[in-house]
């Protein structure tokens, strides 16, 4: 009787160890980086940003800098010659310039300003499209509002040209005075047509930060 008592309690050991055989085994796994579970996802890389210009952007800057203080300085040697009349009527009435006289002379000074700042404003713009930088854009427009006051000033001493006006000092203090006053009218003008060229460099490349802003929404 003990040998079949104890056969029916081996058939439940043996049921109980199938049982515990059967359950899943779980593992503790502690806590880790997302990054190390997952090794083949990987963050995006940033794109690299540009700031300084290539060589190739460095001569696009000195031609687009160049062309423009040439069309500049043809623009204003054309309207010059354009109103040649009013320059000869000036210079026949001396020092006493009648107001129509001056005026014109005034109106004709500050279209061939505001010509200068536009085309320098274009400069940066053309420059700044080609590169994709900025700053090649200010470069751009000094570039061209320099060379465009230097060719204005060196014009001065060629004869009989419209709108030179003779002078007397001579002396090396005279002389020493225009050259450091040339060369504070030359900053400024650097200055102001790298303004412009910052200003066009701006507004070409506005449009590619909104197109980059709409995709990451």
């Amino acid at each position: 009787m003990s040998e079949e008592s104890d056969l029916p309690e081996a058939e439940d050991d043996r049921a109980d160890d199938e049982l515990k055989n059967d359950e899943p085994e779980v593992a503790f796994v502690e806590d880790s980086d997302p990054d190390d579970i997952h090794p083949a996802r990987t963050r995006p890389s940033r794109p690299r940003v540009v700031s300084q210009p290539t060589r190739s952007g460095w001569l696009t800057t000195l031609s687009v800098g160049v062309g423009a203080g040439i069309v500049s300085v043809l623009l204003n040697t054309a309207l010059t010659f354009l109103n040649l009349p009013i320059f000869q009527r000036a210079a026949a009435e001396g020092n006493n310039v009648q107001t129509n006289t001056a005026f014109a002379l005034v109106g004709l000074q500050c279209l061939n300003f505001f010509l200068t700042l536009l085309i320098c404003f274009g400069a940066g713009y053309l420059v700044s499209k080609l590169t994709l930088l900025r700053r090649p854009g200010i470069y751009a427009g000094a570039l061209a509002a320099m060379l465009t006051y230097v060719v204005s000033f060196l014009v001065r001493y060629i004869p009989n040209y419209p709108g030179n006006l003779p002078g007397s000092a001579t002396s090396v203090w005279a002389t020493s005075g225009a050259i450091l006053l040339t060369l504070i009218f030359l900053a400024l003008w650097a200055v102001l047509g790298g303004l412009l060229g910052l200003w066009g460099a701006g507004i070409a490349i506005r449009p590619r930060r909104r197109v980059r802003r709409r995709r990451a929404w």
